[in-house]
């Protein structure tokens, strides 16, 4: 499998067209809030067109978008399947179209069609692969310059010495 598959192209056409069958589009302009962070609900999202952005709140209450997502991502499956408050928000960056399937089908799907349970299994994967890099990559505050002793990013300004 390609580890930068989408979603929806992992899946094969009857797989799909159970999605279809279970599922019901919905339209959401530019800067259309798709899911809040914390906020509980009991579905899943498959991008069909469009992009968002995947925003988190830090506990000092400042936004970091966490990635840029487009047509073919599953989107909202670890809220949507577990059921505990979302970890993040979707905005929408354009206009977006999302096949919006609720979890307790989209559960009867993945024990009906094992293929569908295998590419959120791979989705999940490389997600988790992709967050691991990140953080490997990252170096805190890698903006600021190298000769300060401490510092914080506040509202755009560095304070520290």
């Amino acid at each position: 499998m390609d580890t930068e598959a989408h979603f929806w192209s992992l899946l094969d056409a009857t797989a799909r067209a159970a999605l279809l069958h279970i599922g019901h589009m919905r339209e959401f302009p530019p800067k259309s809030i798709i899911l809040q962070q914390n906020d509980t609900s009991s579905y899943l999202l498959v991008l069909r067109r469009g992009c968002v952005k995947v925003l988190s709140c830090t506990e000092a209450g400042y936004p970091a978008v966490l990635a840029i997502r487009n047509a073919g991502d599953l989107l909202g499956e670890q809220g949507g399947l577990d059921g505990r408050p979302r970890s993040a928000s979707l905005v929408a960056l354009t206009d977006v179209t999302a096949l919006v399937l609720p979890a307790d089908r989209f559960t009867t799907v993945l024990r009906e069609r094992p293929a569908v349970g295998e590419a959120v299994r791979h989705v999940l994967a490389t997600s988790v692969v992709a967050q691991a890099k990140s953080c490997r990559s990252s170096r805190p505050f890698g903006h600021l310059p190298a000769g300060l002793p401490w510092g914080v990013r506040r509202r755009g300004t560095i304070v520290g010495s």
